[in-house]
């Protein structure tokens, strides 16, 4: 355990920390109420335990990938809409690795190409019918 700066008092410090997470993450437009209690927590001990962090994290990853499943799994819904971090190739890979796991998202995928190439088949057709209009207009 690693002992932690006793610059500020233990009274000003949960506060604070709880403000300055919630004024990051407002700034960044992610509010999320729990994580300004897990920097209360922290800001409350004395020191610092890596294990308490870890499990922390460990729990919130779980959150993410599992909602990030849930969220995948309706027709209605797609998050995220992109991977910005994240290599195109392992954005393939993992898809595909999802896909092989999870059959409806395959389904989802054709039929998403599906509708792709039909509102494009079909911008072609206005496209196709108003230059024609258009030379009709001209004679």
């Amino acid at each position: 355990k690693l002992a932690t700066a006793t610059i500020v008092d233990k009274w000003m410090r949960v506060p604070l920390a709880t403000a300055l997470a919630i004024a990051a993450m407002a700034r960044l437009g992610i509010t999320h109420p729990p994580a300004g209690a897990s920097a209360a927590l922290f800001a409350s001990n004395d020191t610092f335990d890596g294990i308490f962090m870890g499990l922390v994290l460990f729990g919130n990853i779980i959150a993410v990938v599992t909602a990030t499943l849930f969220n995948n799994l309706n027709v209605k819904k797609q998050y995220p809409i992109y991977w910005r971090m994240v290599p195109e190739s392992w954005s393939n890979w993992t898809l595909g690795t999802l896909e092989g796991c999870v059959p409806y998202l395959r389904n989802k995928k054709t039929k998403k190409e599906e509708e792709l190439r039909e509102s494009q088949r079909m911008m072609k057709a206005s496209l196709r019918m108003s230059i024609a209009a258009q030379k009709s207009q001209r004679f």
